[in-house]
Order: structure tokens, then sequence, then C-alpha cells
């Protein structure tokens, strides 16, 4: 599955990380942000938002850096003497290795 601004919902209420109700109820906003990379802000009004990140090319050394991406957060998220990193870094909520995808919490007022 590639993701698209078109079809995230479904890939975020397959992985019951929102609902279909929230979605019908406007708390839900998708802005495309894709660069190198598929990204996507989920922006929700009444909840934690998301950023979602999917290789655009599934060539071996996108796929890799997205792996070794998820791995750092996972490192940093999990491992003591990382706490002061973790405390400025996104939270990851969710690895998809199979379809190359990171799902991370959302910082609202962030900037690239």
């Amino acid at each position: 599955m590639v993701i698209t601004a078109e079809n995230i919902v479904h890939y975020l209420t397959d992985k019951n990380f929102v609902t279909a109700e929230s979605v019908v109820n406007g708390n839900f906003i998708v802005v495309d942000m894709s660069r190198r990379n598929r990204n996507f802000k989920i922006i929700r009004n009444h909840d934690k938002g998301y950023f979602v990140k999917q290789v655009k090319n599934w060539d071996m050394q996108s796929v890799n850096s997205l792996v070794r991406e998820a791995n750092s957060y996972h490192l940093v998220q999990s491992s003591k003497g990382f706490e002061e990193l973790a405390e400025l870094m996104p939270r990851l909520i969710y690895f998809d290795s199979y379809r190359s995808i990171i799902v991370l919490e959302l910082f609202p007022q962030s900037e690239n």
C-alpha cells in the first residue's frame, strides 16, 4: 500500500490510530508535507496528532534509511541515558516494516 492524502485515513483506521467517527466528526485533517518521502501531518483537534512517513522510492538505500530512523527513535525511547534526547524527539508510535511506514507523534508547532 502506498499511502496518499486520500487513503491515509483507511490505513490509520485499520491500525486503530483513529476512528471513523472522529473523521466524520471533523476531528481529522491531513496535510501533505511530502518531499523526499511521503510525509503527512494528521491534525486532530481533540486528540493527539500523528506524523506519518513512507518511502517514496522503494530502493534499498531509501528503505534502509527509514529502518535506521525507526531504530533510532526506538533506541532513544527504550534505552537509559537518552532521557534528555527523548524529551526533544517525537515518540515512535508504530513502525510498519512491510510497508516502510513510520508513525510518530505530531509536534503541532514543529517546523522543518
